[in-house]
């Protein structure tokens, strides 16, 4: 009789040993039975740029830049134009015609050389603010990580893709690694941070 026991005993013991690994398996593996986040994580990068006040201001004074260059920039065009006008209704070959001429092709010279040195002097201050921002914004997000013991932060944005939006920011947002996320944004926790 023990021996008839014998392996109903075993194949019990088994089916209780089965059962309990697979009770613990979802908690040993997934935290958010625990409570935890996984160690992933998503962050809205432009979200917190624009909620950077030092880069909100600096940026701001970039685009008045460029808006009163625009201006000058415009001006500039303008006498231009009038310039070709004079030289145009000049007699032609006249030592008038070809003082015109000559003004008109140093003031082009010019108006091309404030337009390239504009630029580039915009380009490069963005260039540096952006580089400089972004520096903040990772050593933040480093540190919450670290502390929080999350492995690995993914970009995403949480703006709705729709009509309003221009065709690069539709594709730029439908183009975006983190389709879906629930409860793995760390934005809030950032800002709060940089604050």
């Amino acid at each position: 009789m023990l021996r008839n026991s014998l392996p109903t005993l075993v194949s019990s013991c088994l089916a209780l040993l089965l059962g309990l690994s697979w009770a613990q398996r979802p908690v040993a593996q997934g935290q958010e039975e625990r409570g935890q986040r996984p160690p992933i994580a998503t962050v809205d990068m432009a979200k917190l740029f624009n909620a950077d006040k030092e880069y909100v201001a600096e940026r701001d004074r970039l685009q008045k830049e460029v808006a009163e260059a625009q201006k000058t920039f415009n001006e500039k065009q303008q006498a231009l134009l009038q310039l070709r006008e004079e030289a145009r209704r000049a007699k032609p070959e006249s030592a008038e015609q070809k003082r015109l001429a000559e003004e008109l092709q140093s003031k082009a010279k010019d108006l091309e050389m404030f337009r390239q040195n504009h630029i580039q002097q915009v380009v490069d201050a963005e260039k540096q603010l952006n580089i400089k921002t972004h520096r903040t914004m990772l050593e933040q997000i480093s540190k919450y990580a670290e502390t929080h013991d999350i492995k690995l932060v993914l970009r995403y944005s949480s703006q709705a893709v729709d009509e309003e939006r221009t065709h690069q920011e539709v594709l730029a947002l439908i183009n975006q690694n983190v389709v879906y996320q629930n409860a793995l944004d760390i934005t809030e926790e950032i800002l709060q941070s940089l604050n």
